[in-house]
C-alpha cells in the first residue's frame, strides 16, 4: 500500500496545552475513511485513495496531511489529490478547524494590516504537494 504525504504550517501557533485538543478535532472531524473517499473524491481518485489523515505535529504550528492509497499515483492523480486538500485545508477543514476555542490568538483584528484573530491552515503559501514516504 502506497503511502503519500504533504507537509505544511498554520498561519499561527496553537498554544502547547491546546495541541492535543486540536488533533483530536482532526482525528474526530476529517480523517476520512474509504467510505468517506466515495463521497469526496473525484475519479480518477474515487477508489483509489483509501483514507486521509490529518496530523498536527507537537509544535502546534506545523502539520501533515497522509494519504493511503491502494496502487501507484501519478503525477496527475498526486496533484489532482493535492488541489482536493488545499481545497478542504481552506474552505472545510479550514473554515471549521479556526472557529475552535483552540486556534483564537487573543489577538485583536486589524483591517488595515490583514491580522487575524483565528489560527488556521496557511493555504495561501502551502503548495501541498504529496510525495511518497512508503
Amino acid at each position: 500500500m502506497p503511502i503519500y504525504e504533504n507537509k505544511g504550517t498554520l498561519t499561527g501557533t496553537i498554544e502547547p496545552e491546546n495541541v492535543s485538543e486540536a488533533q483530536r478535532y482532526l482525528q474526530f472531524n476529517h480523517d476520512l475513511t474509504p467510505a468517506d473517499m466515495e463521497q469526496y473524491l473525484d475519479p480518477p481518485l474515487k477508489g483509489v485513495i483509501d483514507s486521509l489523515m490529518w496530523h498536527l505535529d507537537h509544535d502546534g504550528h506545523h502539520y501533515r496531511v497522509v494519504a493511503f492509497a491502494n496502487r501507484e499515483l501519478s503525477d496527475a492523480e498526486l496533484e489532482q489529490l493535492a488541489g482536493e486538500v488545499s481545497g478542504q485545508n481552506s474552505d472545510g477543514l479550514g473554515e471549521g478547524f479556526e472557529q475552535q476555542g483552540f486556534a483564537e490568538t487573543g489577538e485583536e483584528w486589524d483591517e488595515d494590516e490583514e491580522t487575524s484573530t483565528m489560527i488556521s491552515f496557511d493555504w495561501k503559501t502551502n503548495d501541498s504537494k504529496f510525495t511518497r514516504v512508503k
